[in-house]
This record gives C-alpha cells, sequence and structure tokens, in this order.
C-alpha cells in the first residue's frame, strides 16, 4: 500500500517507527482488509453471475443451483467479514490506538485475534477462487463446440488459478507477520502487496472472457 509505505512508514522496520505513524499505518490496514474482502467479493459474484447467464440454457438445474449456492456463500461472507471489522475492537478505535503504549495503559478495551480473521478470511477466500475457475471447466465440457474451443475457453477460465496460489502465498506471509516475527510494520508491506496482486490477477481473470472481442 503506497499510503502505508511512503506516509505511514511501513517501508520501515516496527522499532524504526513513530508511534503516529503506527497508528496511521493501523487505519490504513483497517480501509485495506474493508477493500480486500468487499473487491473480492464483488469480483467473484460478477463472475459467478456471468456463469449463471452463460448457462441457462445448456447445463442441470443441478447445476445452476450449484452457482446460485456459490454466489450466497460469497455474499455471506463479505458481509460476515465486514461486520468482524467494524466488532473487531470495543472502542474500534482501539483497533489502531493499541499500538500506543501510553493509551493502552490509560484505557480498557478487547480486540480479537486479527490473525486469526484475516488468515480466515483470506483462506475462504482462495477456496472459493478455486470453485469459481473450476466451474467453467465444468460448464465448458457440457458446450457444444469444438475441441480447440473448449481448450482455449478453458484456458481462459484457469487464469483464475493464479489468484488462488497469491492467496496462498499471502496466508504464509499472514502467519508469519501476526506469529512468527516482531516485525509486524515491516511484513505488512508483504501481505498488502500480495492482496493488491490478488484482486488485480482477480479482475484480469473475470475480465478476460470480453477481451475476445478485440482480437476479431
Amino acid at each position: 500500500n503506497p499510503t502505508a509505505s511512503e506516509v505511514y512508514g511501513e517501508k520501515y522496520h516496527t522499532w524504526d517507527n513513530s508511534v503516529a505513524n503506527l497508528i496511521g499505518e493501523r487505519k490504513v490496514a483497517a480501509a485495506s482488509e474493508l477493500f480486500y474482502v468487499l473487491a473480492s467479493g464483488l469480483i467473484k459474484t460478477s463472475v459467478l453471475l456471468f456463469y449463471r447467464r452463460m448457462s441457462q440454457r445448456t447445463v442441470s438445474p443441478r447445476f445452476r443451483a450449484l452457482i446460485w449456492v456459490s454466489i450466497g456463500s460469497v455474499v455471506a461472507y463479505s458481509v460476515a467479514f465486514v461486520l468482524a471489522l467494524f466488532l473487531s475492537c470495543r472502542p474500534l478505535r482501539a483497533f489502531w490506538r493499541q499500538v500506543d503504549p501510553a493509551w493502552t495503559l490509560t484505557h480498557h478495551y478487547h480486540c480479537y485475534d486479527e490473525g486469526v480473521h484475516l488468515i480466515a478470511a483470506t483462506s475462504i477466500s482462495l477456496a472459493q477462487d478455486l470453485l469459481a475457475t473450476t466451474l467453467p471447466a465444468v460448464f465448458c465440457i457440457r458446450l457444444h463446440m469444438r475441441r480447440r474451443q473448449k481448450v482455449a475457453l478453458t484456458a481462459v477460465f484457469s487464469v483464475g488459478y493464479l489468484t488462488a496460489v497469491v492467496a496462498g502465498i499471502r496466508i504464509y506471509f499472514l502467519w508469519r507477520m501476526f506469529y512468527a516475527s516482531y516485525d509486524g510494520s515491516w511484513m505488512a508491506w508483504y501481505c498488502w502487496l500480495l492482496a493488491l496482486l490478488e484482486v488485480a490477477l482477480a479482475v484480469t481473470s473475470a475480465s478476460l472472457p470480453a477481451v475476445k472481442v478485440f482480437f476479431r
């Protein structure tokens, strides 16, 4: 995240940063977590709705029901983790003020385990990425088209697996940031860079089916 890196010192080690910078960094982290959940949820929903539209007359009702269940799970995931973010600390300002030793000594607060929250959110997102990428493979098998076209279409949709790979790498760095390192400020840079890459790849993967028109 450029703002966290250049303005709030995320490019520095935690012990080289000021409390004011760390507080600002935590505010950016809250906004980034919200962006990640909403962006990934909206992208997957749009992809699944695209599948539903394509499969209206070509696949069984059971397959269409699976698409609707997938859409429901994505919506539930997005709502649940957005609510979890806003309910993460009581009072809410403790989410960013907890890095200030003077504040923590003079205030009562309670916060959830942020590491568990982020790893769970990314893991569920990864599983949904795999599902959203695998569904078109099943769909393409049922389409009546030449084998070459099926292979090309499947290859386009399979780009989505790159998103799942990035999500898996991000889970590793999240674990390191929260449970294997005391340098959260430094490790956060890698986590949010991977989050941005994951969302960018998801957008690219979702847009690829429409790119064909430009090469006719």
